[in-house]
Formats: structure tokens, C-alpha cells, sequence
């Protein structure tokens, strides 16, 4: 499921960058420094968790103590073991665990992109020469790319006001 969501982000990507298809996916994200949806929806069912375990609700208590295989708090513990994430973590106030969860999770990204680029020329050519890359840092072109893009969002806008207001 989830790597179909990622096809589909990677291509709304591609076309907003207007990238050839055989951009790796790689060079993609590291360039707008997103993560992708494998990613945001670990980092959110990981901060639900943590959420869920501040609460005193005894429905709730009875529910996240569950030691079946395939419950949603089991896969959430592995999925937070393969991130060296702590249950003692997650009790932490909200501020202070978001901030480990986020960090976690963009390492492990971070990791992830990396390993798959070792064997990706373009992809190493590009971190050879973004030696301070990150998730969630986009490149600083980007920034600008995006500002003008809003500028001229605003300019059409106000044509189009203006035309509509004229006639």
C-alpha cells in the first residue's frame, strides 16, 4: 500500500520539478528534502502511540498492554525497536518525544536514501556534493523556486481580479 502512495508522490514530484522519469527517487527527496509516505506515516502512528500512552482512559490502558502479534500497538513497538525508540521516551512531554520521533525517523530516512544511492551514480554524484544534506532541509534554490512561484500565483490572482472587476 504504501509503496504505491509513494509512486504516486514521487510522480507528483517529478512533474513539479519537471524531471524526467528516470530521475532516481532519490535524488528527489534529497533535493526537496521531504520525507516520503513510508516515512510520515511511521513518524504519526509512532506520535500516536505516544499520545495514546499519556492517556489514563482504562479502556485504553487494557488495549496498548495487548501482547498479540498482529495488534496495532505490537507493530508500533517494532516499528519503534528498528528505530531505537523507547517506551520511556514516548512519556515524555509532548514537545521533547515529538522531537525524538522526528529524529528518528528522518535518521532512519536519511539512512535508508544513502544505502539505496551506493549503487545509483547520479544519486551519489549529487551527495558527493551536498555533504550537509538532511531530510527535511530542501535545497536553497527551492526556496526561491517557491517564492517566486507564490509571487506569481498572487500576480494572476490579481489580474484576473482585475479583469473581472473592469468588466
Amino acid at each position: 500500500e504504501t509503496n504505491r502512495m509513494n509512486k504516486i508522490l514521487d510522480s507528483i514530484l517529478r512533474r513539479t520539478l519537471k524531471t524526467p522519469e528516470s530521475t532516481p527517487r532519490e535524488a528527489l527527496y534529497i533535493e526537496t528534502g521531504l520525507l516520503d509516505i513510508e516515512h510520515h506515516i511511521i513518524k504519526n502512528r509512532i506520535g500516536m502511540a505516544s499520545r495514546l500512552m499519556k492517556t489514563k482512559n482504562e479502556l485504553l490502558g487494557k488495549t496498548l498492554n495487548r501482547e498479540e502479534q498482529k495488534s496495532w500497538i505490537q507493530k508500533t513497538r517494532e516499528l519503534m525497536e528498528n528505530l531505537n525508540i523507547e517506551d520511556i521516551t514516548l512519556k515524555e512531554n509532548k514537545e521533547k518525544a515529538s522531537k525524538i520521533i522526528n529524529k528518528a525517523v528522518t535518521d532512519a530516512f536519511k539512512k535508508k536514501l544513502e544505502t539505496a544511492a551506493e549503487t545509483k551514480t547520479k544519486v551519489k554524484f549529487l551527495l558527493d556534493n551536498k555533504p550537509d544534506w538532511s531530510p527535511n532541509k530542501r535545497s536553497e534554490y527551492l526556496n526561491v523556486y517557491i517564492i517566486i512561484y507564490i509571487i506569481i500565483q498572487y500576480l494572476y490572482h490579481s489580474v484576473h481580479t482585475f479583469q473581472r472587476v473592469q468588466s
